[in-house]
């Protein structure tokens, strides 16, 4: 929205993480990637060295192939053991084996989550359980639009948007946001329950699991 990031803020139960796997549904119906891309490449701005090399190479007749909307959402709930190379990447010694290749090669970079929704939306559900030094990773994309991969002098630029999901009474109990990172969220949501029991009693209604293939109720 506005090319915003944005945090949800509110209680358990008030539907967050509903309302931001819905903001695909704004988003065009199907992109052109570069086929085979990891990070979703356009073909007109290929990102990945994969993709610009295929690009150079095949020119006009580089394969495309078209992704529906529903790939370009990614999610993560914060726990204790996410990783810097989980959300953003790392190399991958593996692939380089594998490939024959050498670790200053960027075909051996094994691309992470955020990477990977290139060009689409990312959530990370209860932030203030994401330990510090893995908020501090995600500055750089909040702010320069880009990633640094360990041991690459090269910066990917993304074009990705972050959502975030809390629960306030987090912040003391579990956790913390830092403030660099606060600084870097454009809009602040704030959930509530139903003001309405009819509302609520509509919403309990749709979410109930009545018909069951027993056929119990």
């Amino acid at each position: 929205l506005s090319k915003h990031d944005m945090i949800l803020l509110g209680l358990r139960g008030q539907a967050k993480t509903r309302i931001l796997r819905m903001l695909v549904n704004f988003m065009d119906e199907y992109i052109p990637i570069v086929k085979g891309s990891e990070i979703n490449d356009d073909p007109l701005n290929p990102l990945s060295k994969y993709a610009k090399d295929l690009v150079a190479e095949k020119g006009d007749d580089t394969p495309v192939e078209w992704l529906h909307r529903s790939y370009r959402y990614g999610e993560k709930l914060a726990t204790p053991d996410t990783t810097v190379a989980y959300l953003i990447g790392d190399i991958d010694p593996i692939k380089a084996a594998t490939n024959k290749l050498t670790l200053a090669d960027q075909n051996v970079i094994n691309f992470g989550l955020i990477p990977r929704t290139n060009r689409g939306l990312f959530v990370i559900n209860e932030l203030p359980d994401l330990q510090p030094r893995i908020q501090v990773a995600l500055l750089n994309i909040m702010q320069e639009r880009d990633i640094q991969i360990r041991g690459f002098n090269v910066r990917i630029p993304l074009d990705v948007s972050m959502a975030f999901s809390a629960n306030p009474e987090d912040y003391t109990n579990r956790g913390n946001i830092i403030t660099p990172l606060k600084d870097r969220i454009d809009s602040q949501i704030i959930t509530h329950y139903p003001k309405e029991l009819g509302i609520g009693v509509n919403i309990t209604r749709q979410e109930a699991w009545q018909k069951r293939e027993s056929g119990v109720v």
